[in-house]
């Protein structure tokens, strides 16, 4: 526990860490995010190309941090093993953002690592010891020349699989705006920082 760890250490638990400045926006070009009409196996197919994977063969991928992740259709399948968009058709449109994914993983801003409790685990076994997993959690900011967007892309893992998005900021010229939005997706410990 901490008790012991801060008598071993025999300093006081720091009260305040300071967290990093924000990174510098990567400027990218409108024609990263795909067109509308894009259709969705296009768009996954061109993603798992960037790993050199594909639909029937997966590949795996290793972060700035040196954890190695399994690059495959799975990204996009539910619990079920069907493709996102087929049971949440109004989805689809997050394909749009595939590229900013990929770029995401290859090249962060910054990954942060949190321990985060199983809830399902523990809510179907209350006298059981709670279950932990790691959740890994790549940043990356980037602005849209074209419209000067400006957006945050999060691609998140963890022993359930992944979670990505791509977030823009309503207010992208307000400087206070996009730190605000950055530093509510910095949670946990900097594992890499650009």
């Amino acid at each position: 526990g901490y008790d012991a760890v801060l008598k071993e250490r025999d300093t006081p638990w720091p009260s305040h860490i300071a967290r990093p400045s924000m990174p510098v926006p990567t400027r990218l070009p409108g024609s990263v995010i795909l067109p509308p009409e894009t259709p969705p196996q296009v768009a996954v197919d061109d993603f798992l190309d960037v790993f050199g994977a594909t639909v029937t063969e997966g590949a795996t991928f290793t972060d700035a941090t040196g954890s190695t992740l399994a690059i495959t259709k799975a990204l996009f399948e539910d619990g079920s093993g069907q493709f996102k968009w087929l049971g949440k058709p109004e989805k689809v449109d997050r394909l749009r953002y595939i590229n900013l994914m990929a770029m995401t993983l290859i090249e962060p801003d910054e990954i942060w690592w949190q321990w985060e409790e199983d809830r399902a685990h523990s809510s179907e076994n209350p006298g059981v010891p709670k279950r932990w997993r790691l959740k890994r959690r790549s940043l990356r900011a980037f602005e849209i020349e074209d419209t000067k967007e400006y957006g945050v892309s999060v691609f998140e893992w963890s022993q359930i699989g992944w979670i990505g998005s791509t977030t823009f900021v309503a207010e992208p010229s307000n400087e206070r705006a996009r730190l605000k939005y950055f530093e509510k997706q910095r949670v946990g410990r900097l594992v890499f920082k650009k």
